[in-house]
């Protein structure tokens, strides 16, 4: 039998599963890439994918750094606006 698949007959020797009617195997796919076959996913469109995903993290990263520096901002305004008050 091969290694990726398995079946309940495998089950039943493990102990889990037993009287299991299902002897269909169940098998990860791996071998169109194995066999040489058609890929999934193109080059171009997983580098695409890749740039969107960086892309997107990297906006995110900015607008969580740009609303921390506008809040720290906004403090410091607070403060100066206090401090010349009591002056």
């Amino acid at each position: 039998m091969d290694s990726r698949c398995s079946s309940s007959a495998d089950s039943r020797l493990t102990g889990r599963g037993v009287g299991s009617i299902n002897t269909t195997p169940i098998c990860a796919r791996g071998g169109s890439y194995e066999a040489g076959g058609k890929k999934c996913i193109s080059d171009v469109r997983r580098t695409f994918c890749l740039f969107v995903t960086f892309d997107l993290l990297f906006v995110t990263l900015l607008w969580i750094i740009e609303l921390n520096v506008r809040r720290v901002v906004d403090v410091c305004r607070v403060q100066n606006k206090s401090h010349t008050e009591r002056l």
